[in-house]
């Protein structure tokens, strides 16, 4: 349905369906279908990987900027590389342009050893300078420290680089090593790194920027990647799609070999259509509706309260997702099943279970009324309206939202659903224009990271200026300091007890409303690829997605 973090998605008629030995180039026209033009084969073979996004492509590969279309799509993360990687199922860490760490000064610094032999792709060397500099970056470019790092300082000594922390960071490994890695040479003589689209970008990474326009992006064969014989893939098509239902044409006629769509009867659709199709989704993220606590009538805590309970989250994963995502039932929300065990018991029984009668219950009680059009309002006659915002082309959670609606309809709340294009609706996110939302947690082997997504008040901004996280708008001092204490907890025992009040919260507070368990949608064809992830072989996750997408490419070769 859409990439990560950080957030995005992607025609061909069945009958043109062809067996793909070289790549094709897709060009919509007016009505969302495409046209083929044929590239050249290249020798080692092409991967043709597409997700739903805008109607043309924008030409920003600035690793930083979480929300361009190129990050989106994963493009970014074939081209930069991070310290180390992250296996999404095991959450087992691999060395990467780093080979080891160390933590010292009981977690308030972290030293990275920096692997020899690596070349950017215009043929300079990586050193401990560079990312000793992007980290730099981070401090002087708060626009760019989307993760809300706090770094005190940064020191090289050799092919060693020590990063120093106000307070211990445990619990911010996984971040702090995810930061994609640029060069000084480039980066140090720009003017605004955070406005820098970086149209022709140099990295590290297996692959580099072949051709682009508006509605495909090309990337080659980096040859002077440091990992030997590697990647064994000549290149990777990125054609553009601008519906669910347009990829979803495209991946069952095989126009397409890879990709995370969501589609409505998997089994009878994608996977019958041919023994070529293959399909493993893992959950992997919380989905939830974002309640921005800056505009009425979601900065109501019993508003909130009602909509929690008013939403039946069993229909929203049958009706909505296909079955394919099951329903949320922890009231702490963000925890995905595995996290289990670090869950409060006094909260193993707080479950998030639809009631009507209570929601208006609530609703009464925090003084609304009920108006003459048959929705709760003030006392000053006020309607308890409002608008759930999302992106018209996500076609599940178009589905999910108007659900949704009849829901709080139901509940005495005068909702609608607007659907707007992706670009709008994550600007509509940045800067708190939107009263509820659905976004997603963070992928992390741990809870922290989810948790400070949603909740740090350093990413947050006041409505109407851009925030990098925290688009609920949260602002607590006391969940701040929590937040902090489960950073800083370097054993279960530690993680248990910081983890505690911060739950509480989500159960009392109910800043963001979780729905469903978001698996990572996958659709991939072995037909001419070779080396996919399976449960027999869980390398990593089967959908592209942030930094694992270059794990998976790195393991795929043709026929």
């Amino acid at each position: 349905m859409k990439a990560l973090i950080q957030k995005g998605h992607r025609v061909l008629c069945a009958a043109c369906a062809v067996a793909m030995t070289g790549v094709l180039a897709l060009t919509l026209t007016a009505s969302g279908t495409a046209a083929t033009a044929p590239h050249a084969a290249a020798a080692g073979g092409t991967l043709v990987m597409s997700d739903t996004a805008v109607g043309t492509l924008g030409q920003n590969f600035n690793p930083f900027i979480t929300s361009s279309d190129m990050s989106s799509l994963c493009l970014t993360d074939l081209i930069y590389e991070p310290l180390f990687q992250y296996n999404d199922l095991t959450f087992k860490t691999e060395p990467w342009l780093a080979t080891a760490y160390k933590w010292s000064d009981g977690g308030r610094a972290l030293t990275f050893t920096i692997r020899t032999g690596v070349k950017w792709s215009n043929g300079s060397p990586l050193t401990a300078a560079d990312v000793a500099y992007t980290y730099q970056l981070l401090k002087m470019y708060p626009a760019l420290n989307t993760e809300g790092l706090s770094i005190t300082s940064i020191s090289t000594a050799g092919d060693t680089v020590t990063l120093k922390f106000p307070k211990p960071n445990y619990q911010n490994f996984f971040d702090i090593n995810q930061v994609l890695i640029v060069p000084k040479s480039i980066w140090s003589k720009l003017k605004n790194p955070s406005t820098f689209s970086d149209p022709t970008p140099v990295g590290t990474g297996p692959f580099e920027l072949g051709s682009f326009s508006p509605q495909d992006v090309i990337l080659k064969r980096n040859p002077t990647y440091w990992q030997p014989g590697l990647p064994k893939l000549a290149q990777i098509d990125n054609p553009v799609y601008n519906s669910n239902t347009s990829l979803e044409q495209g991946l069952t006629s095989n126009q397409v070999q890879w990709s995370q769509d969501f589609i409505p009867g998997l089994k009878k659709i994608y996977l019958a259509a041919s023994p070529y199709h293959k399909s493993w989704e893992v959950p992997i993220f919380t989905d939830a509706l974002e309640a921005n606590e800056g505009v009425f009538p979601t900065n109501n805590l019993a508003v909130r309260k009602a909509i929690s309970l008013a939403i039946n989250r069993n229909a929203l994963s049958t009706e909505a997702e296909d079955g394919q995502a099951p329903p949320v039932t922890t009231a702490t929300g963000l925890l995905l099943p595995e996290f289990t065990p670090l869950l409060a018991p006094s909260l193993r029984n707080a479950k998030l279970v639809q009631n009507v009668a209570e929601a208006k219950s609530i609703l009464r009680a925090a003084g609304f009324v009920m108006g003459k059009n048959g929705y709760f309002e003030t006392k000053s006659g006020r309607e308890l309206s409002l608008t759930i915002v999302d992106p018209s082309s996500f076609s599940d959670w178009v589905v999910l939202d108007q659900l949704v609606v009849q829901n709080l309809k139901a509940a005495g709340i005068a909702a609608t659903f607007d659907g707007v294009g992706r670009t709008t609706w994550e600007a509509d996110l940045a800067d708190g224009s939107y009263q509820l939302s659905q976004d997603f947690s963070v992928q992390s082997g741990s809870p922290y990271a989810s948790y400070n997504y949603w909740l740090n008040s350093a990413l947050t901004a006041p409505v109407g200026k851009q925030a990098a996280g925290d688009y609920s708008r949260v602002d607590s001092p006391a969940i701040d300091k929590d937040l902090q204490a489960l950073a800083s907890a370097g054993t279960e025992a530690q993680e248990k007890a910081a983890l505690a009040p911060i739950e509480q919260y989500m159960v009392s507070n109910v800043p963001v409303i979780p729905d469903v368990y978001y698996p990572d949608f996958d659709e991939y064809n072995t037909q001419n690829i070779t080396g996919w992830p399976t449960p027999a072989n869980p390398y990593e996750v089967a959908q592209p997605t942030g930094a694992s997408t270059e794990v998976v490419v790195l393991h795929l070769a043709e026929k």
